[in-house]
């Protein structure tokens, strides 16, 4: 079942990854503004906010199958849609109804928590983590084929009508090879799919030094790493005059980073220098990152520049999820992930809009300049972690909830 599970996950993750290189060109085909086409990115955010606990509850009553196949059929109808899209409003509805059906990682989640017990859950979860990372690196690749090598008339029909079809090969594998996995007893273990609605007092999280400084980081971290992707194709065509597939090829790259970094290094890295003084160095590095972009004249410069950026952002998520549920502690555990579950999607939805906003009132570079400055405050609560705190110095890979959609 683990690898029914990394299939389906795998392949309706490279029907998502061959979209998001295209999304600006979708808006700009109609004359939207940069402003308006990060916004294309905030209401999949916004959707997904407002959904994901309605998915949980929907499988404790529905069951996990039956809930997985109507969410990988309706990601394959919205992408089927976004081809055929005739105008600017019809593109930011296929966006909402992409964010409302994204509901087939959590599930998958919810299915690894149903048939694992404690003591082989994170590796249960690595797995969807890693169909994750595989999928935003293949998925731009093959986006970059499907588009064509022409910048003046680029294929944008074929890409998602492609996705579509990756979902729907994702629902027939589920269909008939996916058994149902809800136990008798109407009881679901896994800790992300708490409702984003459901928040813990302030006053709880501030008797908690350590956790309000994670918190504030995995926002800004959050906020860097969805605002740039939502950013960085409209950048790369107006100020390195790259093409849909050129981008294609940056976003490929930025996703093989992320695997690199998420399955190779940071177990290695959190082992030999601990989890809080890593996750200091990779907040750094990432606001470094950032800075660079802007200067960034070349491609070759550009990509050192964006796998410092993602180094950074994707060291950063494992560990930011580990250190957060070793600072609440087993009481308050469920409350505290479950808060910063919704902190994290609020941060999906606030990065596009002002990384848009910077973008286009301000300056291109100013984007990145903003991006610097969040890491710069992060790091600085990352220090904070780092030599006031008494966290565990071994990773834990428990929660994987944090991955932006």
């Amino acid at each position: 079942m683990y690898f029914i599970l990394f299939l389906s996950a795998l392949i309706d993750t490279i029907g998502f990854g061959i979209v998001i290189p295209l999304v600006p060109f979708y808006a700009l085909k109609f004359g939207a503004s940069p402003t308006v086409v990060t916004l294309l990115f905030s209401v999949y955010a916004l959707m997904q906010f407002i959904f994901a606990p309605l998915w949980g509850m929907m499988s404790d009553r529905f069951g996990r199958r039956p809930m997985l196949l109507l969410s990988l059929i309706g990601s394959s109808f919205a992408y089927l849609w976004l081809s055929y899209a005739s105008s600017l409003w019809e593109v930011f509805a296929c966006r909402a109804l992409e964010g409302v059906m994204a509901g087939s990682l959590l599930l998958a989640r919810v299915c690894i928590s149903d048939i694992t017990t404690k003591e082989n859950r994170a590796k249960g979860m690595a797995i969807i983590g890693t169909a994750f990372g595989v999928g935003l690196c293949f998925g731009p690749g093959i986006s970059s084929i499907l588009v064509g090598s022409n910048p003046q008339n680029p294929n944008l029909i074929l890409p998602p009508l492609f996705a579509a079809g990756m979902s729907l090969v994702g629902f027939i594998i589920a269909l008939f090879v996916l058994p149902e996995s809800k136990p008798a007893q109407n009881s679901v273990k896994i800790q992300a799919n708490h409702s984003p609605l459901s928040f813990v007092s302030f006053a709880e999280i501030l008797q908690i030094p350590s956790i309000v400084w994670l918190i504030l980081s995995l926002f800004l971290n959050t906020f860097v790493l969805v605002g740039t992707s939502a950013i960085l194709g409209i950048w790369c065509q107006q100020q390195l005059s790259l093409s849909p597939q050129e981008i294609g090829y940056v976003y490929m790259f930025s996703g093989l980073v992320s695997v690199v970094v998420q399955a190779g290094l940071v177990e290695r890295l959190s082992k030999r220098f601990g989890e809080a003084k890593l996750l200091f160095w990779g907040l750094v590095i990432s606001g470094f990152g950032s800075f660079l972009i802007p200067f960034s004249t070349t491609i070759p410069l550009l990509l050192g520049a964006i796998a410092l950026n993602r180094s950074g952002n994707f060291l950063c998520l494992p560990l930011l999820s580990s250190l957060i549920s070793q600072a609440a502690g087993a009481r308050q555990q469920g409350k505290i992930l479950g808060f910063a579950e919704s902190v994290s999607a609020l941060a999906r939805i606030a990065g596009p809009v002002a990384t848009g906003f910077a973008f286009g009132i301000l300056a291109p570079s100013w984007s990145f300049w903003i991006f610097t400055i969040a890491m710069l405050i992060a790091s600085i609560f990352g220090w904070q972690v780092a030599t006031n705190s008494r966290l565990s110095s071994a990773i834990s890979f428990q929660i994987l909830g944090f991955l932006p959609g």
